[in-house]
């Protein structure tokens, strides 16, 4: 098995780490579920970080952190989408083409600000 031999590199591939057990009772293995779950983290990620230290602030700032992070994948394939749009502005009906490309690239602008925006909060939020 192929293991990471620094810590960088196990967490850009955590597939080929070692695995850790952990015995708990039926009770347990649902409270730490649930607990994942109230943070938005899987299970392995909630334990990884409580066993490292974290604390709740941080772990609560780790998984609104993922969210920005979803948010911002989202808003690029939104223009993504926009882009496509415009490239195929000829097939939509004559009714709809006055200010069309306009209206479009003004909200490409809007969704590209807003990217920026999600960006240096994620920034922001990872350095505290």
């Amino acid at each position: 098995m192929n293991t990471a031999t620094n810590p960088t590199e196990a967490i850009n591939n955590r597939k080929q780490t070692l695995p850790i057990k952990v015995f708990c009772t039926p009770d347990e293995r649902q409270t730490l579920i649930n607990n994942a779950k109230q943070y938005g983290l899987s299970v392995s990620h909630y334990l990884r970080a409580i066993s490292l230290g974290l604390s709740k602030t941080s772990i609560r700032n780790l998984s609104q952190t993922d969210e920005l992070i979803k948010t911002k994948v989202e808003l690029g394939r939104i223009l993504s989408l926009l882009r496509l749009c415009l490239t195929q502005a000829e097939y939509f009906p004559l009714e709809s083409r006055p200010g069309f490309r306009e209206t479009v690239t003004d909200v490409i602008q809007e969704v590209e600000d807003n990217q920026a925006n999600l960006k240096a909060i994620i920034q922001r939020a990872v350095k505290s």
